[in-house]
């Protein structure tokens, strides 16, 4: 993820919603 720095932990409980703000 691109944000991987900032959503850490989102990146592990929730990779969708991380990807989703990406997409935004």
């Amino acid at each position: 993820f691109r944000g991987s720095e900032g959503f850490r932990g989102s990146e592990a409980v929730k990779p969708l919603k991380v990807s989703e703000v990406l997409k935004e």
